[in-house]
């Protein structure tokens, strides 16, 4: 990235932020501390990642190879904000600019959360059959079913075809080398909560809001 284009961003994303609290007249005193789910409330300012495309190259993808606007998402199967994100914020964004956007998932499962470690090793040996995409839709969209329906029923719905091979996956240690090095990659970013967001770059340790994702995100889009 050029200097001029970081200088030009760097502004850019300072104004968002601060317009962002001027719509909304108030900071609430949630908003700047970690509740218990380690969740991060407040917003600090972006910064950028060189190595981002690096970052976006592990995980799990979905949207064009060549889109304009890659999000990173290093997230928690059982984190209610990283549920908003999952089932409505980033849909929402990547419907607003259908066939520009793509995102990458990575784990971040926090260890105050029972089922976030397993939900993420399920998820993997989804994934090792293809269905990827489609359990991690189901678990956020029914995240309060966590504990309550066994991870095969979720592998099955999810279209998961050797429910089988899925237990032996899920009851062996053989997929948690991909979650070890998601973990391991935000730590290195200095992540503070999840969800944890990156857009092309653009790290938001503070949380992502649609304006901010938006605004960020018209540089981009919006490039000759």
């Amino acid at each position: 990235m050029s200097k001029g284009k970081e200088t030009f961003l760097n502004v850019a994303v300072a104004v968002v932020v601060l317009c962002t609290a001027t719509l909304t007249g108030v900071v609430l005193y949630g908003q700047f501390h970690v509740d218990r789910s380690g969740m991060t409330r407040g917003r600090q300012a972006p910064s950028y990642v060189d190595n981002w495309r690096d970052l976006a190259s592990q995980g799990h993808h979905r949207g064009p190879a060549d889109a304009d606007v890659t999000v990173v998402v290093f997230s928690d199967f059982e984190c209610p904000i990283c549920a908003e994100f999952a089932t409505r914020m980033y849909p929402e964004f990547a419907a607003r600019h259908a066939g520009q956007t793509a995102l990458v998932y990575r784990h971040w499962p926090l260890r105050q959360h029972r089922f976030a470690y397993p939900a993420a090793r399920a998820a993997e040996c989804a994934g090792a059959q293809g269905r990827f995409d489609a359990f991690h839709d189901l678990v956020y969209a029914e995240q309060d079913q966590l504990g309550v329906r066994a991870f095969r029923d979720f592998a099955g719905d999810a279209g998961v075809a050797d429910l089988t091979e899925f237990e032996r996956c899920y009851s062996s240690d053989e997929e948690t080398a991909a979650i070890e090095r998601d973990i391991e990659a935000v730590k290195y970013l200095g992540g503070t909560g999840t969800p944890t967001v990156i857009v092309n770059g653009w790290l938001l340790r503070g949380g992502v809001s649609e304006v901010l994702l938006d605004s960020i995100s018209a540089q981009f889009l919006n490039a000759p």
